[in-house]
């Protein structure tokens, strides 16, 4: 599983590296008003500004470019060239950067990637989709500076790299099921107050960097009922947040098993905590009725924090405290206080409710021990499915 993560994470890299750094390498062409790079490999065409310059981000200046599109722009899903068919997949690199006399954008379905501040600092455009906004990938600054009037919510379905959503007026961010990576600061200086992530059964974790939620400025965040792999504070500086929610999924990944994409080492972060500098959390929930696992490679990692905050609770299925007291990173927590769905009302359980009456039995003792043989007349934590209590044999 691990491999065929850093396999993915890769080609990424190599693909976005390669596409940044050699536009020589593309044909442009113009097509009514419209100009595109072409890449021959994979038949597709990117958007593009009329000018040709080069990709080096430290040099040029990218404020003295004349914006190239104005009024309406309608872009095709395909256009023809040669006697060639190109599928328009994205939006290049500053391709509408500063168009602010560009009034109403429509895009195809076919877009999967939108690159470098592509549609950055053109002031309110109205933006016409298919559907709801839906992108593969959304790379640095891509909408920073510009209000998107038609469009409040955005749905990611493979990666956003830093910052990539910073300064958008989105309000609502969906991570499809094939999402594998959230950067640095996406959300920071944007109106995002949501962001759903939905459950996934592919084996591929979620990679959230260092910082990946920095300045978020929702109050609630739920992971999805999938392998996550986090770095450290990827709750950041998030002033409205009050509550982080863990699905029942029994195993957690630290970030650094995947250290091919930059900004994810823990030399970037100030301290070992997940929730970091967040005034305002008030709880962390868990649904697992034992403790979720961190861990570093194959080893438990249990130099991890949850939180920095001392006076934050957290809560966990009625029956379950004392293993999470037991765990090396749950148990830093001061107060862990049980709840039942029924009793603990501000969190309505998302996740299905399972007939446990086939489920194996398990005995822990109060120290979160797994017990094989437990005695008669002792105390253990009995664990039956979802069901967790404690119990005297």
């Amino acid at each position: 599983m691990k491999r065929m993560f850093l396999l993915c994470i890769m080609a990424i890299a190599c693909i976005s590296n390669t596409m940044a750094q050699n536009n020589s390498d593309y044909e442009k062409i113009e097509q009514n008003g419209i100009y595109y790079l072409l890449d021959e490999t994979y038949a597709n065409a990117h958007v593009c500004s009329k000018y040709d310059y080069t990709l080096n981000y430290d040099t040029y200046d990218y404020e003295t470019i004349e914006p190239t599109y104005k009024g309406r722009v309608i872009i095709p899903e395909t256009i023809e060239h040669n006697n060639k068919t190109y599928s328009v997949f994205g939006i290049w690199n500053h391709a509408f950067y500063k168009c602010t006399e560009l009034e109403e954008l429509y895009l195809p379905s076919s877009i999967g990637c939108i690159w470098q501040c592509a549609l950055g600092k053109c002031g309110n455009i109205k933006l016409h989709t298919p559907n709801d906004l839906d992108i593969g990938a959304v790379h640095p600054n891509a909408f920073n500076g510009t209000v998107t009037e038609n469009v409040s919510s955005i749905s990611c379905q493979d990666f956003l790299l830093n910052e990539a959503l910073s300064g958008s007026s989105f309000q609502k961010v969906l991570l499809g099921p094939s999402t594998i990576l959230v950067e640095t600061y996406v959300f920071r200086n944007s109106n995002i107050e949501t962001v759903e992530m939905q459950w996934s059964s592919d084996e591929t974790p979620l990679q959230l960097n260092v910082r990946a939620f920095g300045g978020f400025k929702g109050q609630e965040v739920r992971m999805p009922n999938r392998e996550v792999a986090f770095s450290f504070e990827v709750f950041s500086d998030c002033p409205n947040l009050e509550r982080v929610v863990f699905s029942p999924a029994t195993s957690l990944r630290h970030v650094l098993d995947f250290q091919t994409i930059s900004n994810t080492e823990g030399k970037f972060a100030d301290a070992n905590d997940l929730i970091y500098k967040c005034p305002n959390m008030k709880e962390v929930v868990s649904y697992a009725t034992t403790p979720p696992q961190f861990y570093w490679y194959d080893r438990p990692y249990t130099n991890f924090c949850i939180i920095d905050k001392p006076d934050c609770v957290l809560k966990v299925p009625f029956g379950s405290e004392e293993l999470y007291r037991a765990d090396p990173v749950w148990g830093k927590f001061q107060i862990i206080e049980g709840f039942e769905p029924d009793e603990y009302t501000s969190i309505p359980s998302p996740y299905a409710i399972t007939d446990n009456s086939d489920a194996p039995v398990e005995y822990f003792n109060l120290q979160g021990m797994k017990v094989t043989n437990p005695l008669q007349g002792n105390i253990y934590i009995r664990r039956q499915g979802t069901i967790v209590e404690k119990v005297i044999l």
